[in-house]
């Protein structure tokens, strides 16, 4: 594995062979900065062959000599071994540090986690050299027409390759806007941009429970608050507007001082009648099929912000739309113990 180094790492080396007695602290200065050298100086050799990546007799001699120059390097350097690593900070501060670290995990979450800091960003963090032809194999011509002239590799006037800072990076950026384009011709038309470029990214929903009062039997919003965006500069909420037992909204601006209709206990207060609807009547409409969705506001993107409204009378309809999905899992959830898994076994 390629390894982070930081020059800082002369103290361990010279701390971690400090019992070779007839050895001076600066002649193990000087055989870390030999070794620490020769890493750089291979780094350098392998990283500017061109398509390095694919497996030939140089890149490979060049790899090796390499991998060979670490192994040496890490040979000299304390190990560290964290058992319950979790996210992976002490193993990455010890690589940082040029020491042959290890981590592990029980939980997979965590493990998945490590991998991600720890050692994809070391094995494929590094730059890169491609040639046009193998460039435009792997990412396409589109991506090479988004290049800049500073990472093109020019030759009499001819673009003959790219040189990428970073490999990983690049891959991430590319594939994630790739993931998007997919995404797009699936479910874009789900998220339409108007006549004025404002292009459509969130539908904010929420449960409609049914009071249980008989005189009532209201569809209440299970809302906890109002605000749809609450942060210190930019306060928006949905103030109620009740008819009857019809409720409806409008947007309004600034702090809203009106209590939620769940309360305590997840229980639901009717602000029509104001009666108590329990959790455990919440759950037997939820399984029942008597709860449905409703679609409160509309997010989408504005002069480069998040802009809110109300939705149109189309969007409130946009799940008539919507293709039933008949690959999605069928296995049941945990019915009896949920402490360690959080969840609402009842809302299905």
């Amino acid at each position: 594995m390629e390894s982070l180094l930081i020059k800082p790492v002369k103290l361990i080396w010279v701390a971690y062979n400090s019992n070779d007695n007839a050895r001076s602290a600066k002649e193990l200065l000087n055989d870390f900065d030999k070794h620490y050298k020769e890493i750089k100086e291979a780094e350098e050799t392998l990283y500017a062959l061109t398509d390095r990546h694919i497996e030939t007799n140089e890149s490979k001699k060049k790899r090796n000599k390499l991998n060979i120059a670490i192994e040496f390097f890490l040979d000299r350097m304390p190990k560290v071994f964290d058992p319950f690593a979790g996210g992976g900070a002490i193993p990455l501060e010890a690589a940082r540090l040029g020491c042959r670290s290890f981590g592990n995990d029980i939980n997979p979450v965590a493990h998945i986690i490590q991998k991600g800091s720890l050692e994809l960003p070391q094995k494929y963090g590094k730059p890169i050299s491609y040639s046009k032809s193998e460039f435009l194999k792997l990412y396409g011509k589109d991506e090479w027409n988004k290049l800049s002239n500073e990472d093109l590799v020019i030759v009499k006037g001819e673009a003959l390759g790219v040189k990428i800072p970073n490999r990983l990076s690049f891959d991430v950026a590319y594939y994630a806007k790739k993931l998007l384009q997919e995404s797009e011709k699936e479910i874009g038309h789900y998220y339409p941009t108007d006549k004025d470029g404002n292009k459509t990214i969130a539908y904010y929903w929420t449960r409609v429970g049914n009071c249980s009062n008989p005189t009532c039997k209201a569809d209440v919003p299970l809302l906890k608050e109002f605000y749809i965006c609450n942060k210190s500069d930019r306060k928006i909420y949905l103030n109620p507007i009740i008819k009857g037992k019809s409720i409806d909204f409008e947007l309004k601006t600034g702090d809203c001082d009106l209590d939620g209709w769940i309360h305590s206990r997840k229980n639901l207060r009717c602000p029509i009648c104001g009666n108590n609807t329990s959790n455990a009547e919440l759950k037997e409409q939820f399984l029942s099929g008597k709860i449905k969705s409703r679609l409160l506001s509309v997010v989408e993107e504005k002069d480069n912000r998040k802009n809110y409204r109300l939705p149109t009378e189309i969007e409130k309809n946009i799940t008539s739309k919507i293709v039933e999905r008949t690959n999605e899992p069928t296995e049941s959830l945990p019915v009896e113990y949920t402490k360690a898994f959080d969840l609402c076994n009842w809302d299905s």
